[in-house]
């Protein structure tokens, strides 16, 4: 069985998604429906599962065409050519899986992927470092 450990100092080369059009975003959020990660292996494919809000990912491979629906995720350009340094798994107190960090280059996490309200919600955290430190 593969794990996110097996990916651990791979290369992201391309993240695709699918932008979710039904709600408003917050200025620090990507709100999408689909996201792929693609990686120098492997696509890692991450949905909102509706009915439990939980994460769910798939691993594909060729990597899949993107011409139907989907774009670069041209938000997190900055992360594409950075490897995959460590990844933490959250559940909530009820037991579903609801929050997949990334950390990408570094050991602090990077991108927060946050499934609530059927959505997935992308945070990227570099980006808020940067906006609060360019403020003092």
């Amino acid at each position: 069985m593969t794990t996110f450990d097996d990916f651990l100092g791979e290369t992201v080369t391309k993240i695709w998604m699918k932008r979710n059009l039904d709600f408003q975003a917050a200025n620090d959020e990507i709100l999408i429906d689909e996201l792929f990660v693609c990686l120098e292996s492997a696509v890692l494919h991450i949905r909102p599962l509706v009915d439990t809000d939980e994460i769910q990912f798939d691993l594909l491979s060729p990597v899949p065409d993107n011409s139907v629906g989907y774009e670069n995720c041209y938000e997190l350009s900055q992360l594409l050519g950075r490897t995959v340094s460590e990844v933490w798994l959250s559940t909530n107190t009820r037991g579903y899986f609801d929050l997949l960090v990334l950390g990408l280059t570094q050991l602090h996490p990077t991108l927060l992927i946050l499934s609530e309200g059927g959505v997935l919600k992308l945070i990227n955290v570099d980006s808020i470092f940067v906006t609060v430190g360019s403020n003092k």
